[in-house]
């Protein structure tokens, strides 16, 4: 009896390496990446625990278009937008990680040159905290940006 007590445990262990071992090489480094984050967190399914392909694609997608704009790294700008997203959160601020992330975007193409991220981040978040709508906030960042050209 006791030899099926410890045979059980390795045959579960052995199995369980099998499948880890199997995996395909890049899909540790998916789940880790920004899109797969950002995808993850912004998904309507909150209870969730895998985020979906044309999720993650979309926000790859639109990273790949602020990287464009922006002089901050693809993951600075998403982990910057988590922080930020997570501080309305805890104020009770109703946001989308990618309605935010396509302001930006939006606020970017009205400027000039590379522009910092972290600036129109932080003006976008003053403005949502002080009870502004998403609409408005980037109505008002665009009012200012063309003032600034």
């Amino acid at each position: 009896m006791k030899s099926l007590v410890i045979k059980y445990p390795v045959f579960l262990l052995a199995g369980v390496l099998s499948l880890v071992l199997s995996a395909p090489q890049g899909y540790a480094q998916i789940e880790r990446s920004i899109e797969y984050q950002l995808a993850l967190l912004g998904s309507d399914q909150p209870t969730q625990a895998v985020a979906s392909a044309s999720s993650i694609s979309r926000f790859r997608t639109v990273l790949d278009e602020l990287s464009v704009n922006y002089r901050q790294s693809r993951e600075e700008m998403g982990y910057a937008t988590i922080a930020m997203w997570k501080k309305l959160q805890e104020q009770k601020v109703a946001a989308s990680l990618m309605e935010m992330l396509d302001g930006m975007n939006l606020v970017a193409a009205g400027e000039t040159g590379k522009q910092d991220f972290m600036r129109n981040l932080t003006l976008y978040y003053g403005l949502r905290s002080r009870g502004m709508s998403h609409k408005q906030t980037l109505r008002q960042m665009l009012l200012l940006t063309a003032t600034h050209r």
